[in-house]
């Protein structure tokens, strides 16, 4: 019998086992400190898929379809400044495809349409949000028991991956921030105004325990 190569073994024993189509769920989950919070979720699914795309992903996809699976992981997807629950519905596409559920939300007062909040603001709010929607899908989703609640993950895009990297046990280092700033002033976020608001507002000095963390997450890949 051929030996399977070391990187095809490991993936086999850290992927589930499960391949197919996806459904798909839209849904709002309730934030205690602030707007109610849009979400996405794909999910394996043996329902039928049209064979055009039905959705604003342009992905065909099983509406409300019924789930396939148990002790399914989950991974959460956080969006960059001025985003949406949408932009990166490939990777979550092939996430639920591959056996896993993907929760995509779209982040409030930091998306493509309300995008109000100032950077002082939605760096409290994002690991926030993630915090909320963990706890509903492990609380309050209908199929919440289809969950795995010890497989955990997070991806993160951007300020998404800010996000992930906070939500995950991270603490920022906002003076780091602005000394590059003194030195590069040219930086995107340095020129936008992004790190001075942060400065101003004293996010420097906030103690760890106000980032919102959570130690359910337990594995997080990062964009920019």
């Amino acid at each position: 019998m051929k030996r399977l190569p070391a990187f095809l073994l490991i993936a086999l024993l850290v992927y589930p086992a499960s391949a197919g189509g996806a459904g798909f769920q839209r849904t709002q989950v309730p934030d205690p400190d602030g707007k109610p919070i849009e979400v996405g979720i794909w999910y394996p699914s043996n329902s039928p898929v049209p064979h055009e795309p039905n959705t604003p992903f342009r992905q065909p996809l099983a509406l409300a379809g019924e789930i396939r699976g148990t002790a399914l992981p989950m991974v959460l997807l956080s969006h960059g400044d001025g985003g949406w629950m949408g932009g990166h519905a490939d990777t979550a596409l092939a996430l639920a495809e591959a056996g896993y559920i993907a929760v995509a939300l779209t982040h409030p007062g930091n998306n493509y349409q309300d995008n109000d909040a100032p950077p002082s603001r939605w760096v409290l709010d994002r690991p926030r949000h993630i915090k909320s929607v963990i706890d509903h899908m492990l609380s309050g989703w209908q199929e919440r028991e289809r969950i795995d609640g010890t497989r955990i993950g997070i991806f993160g895009f951007s300020a998404g991956g800010y996000t992930a990297l906070v939500a995950a046990g991270g603490v920022p280092d906002i003076g780091r921030a602005i000394a590059h700033c003194a030195n590069y002033p040219g930086e995107l976020v340095c020129r936008t105004g992004m790190v001075a608001d942060l400065a101003a507002a004293d996010i420097e000095n906030l103690p760890a325990s106000d980032w919102q963390h959570d130690s359910r997450i337990g594995a997080a890949v990062i964009a920019a």
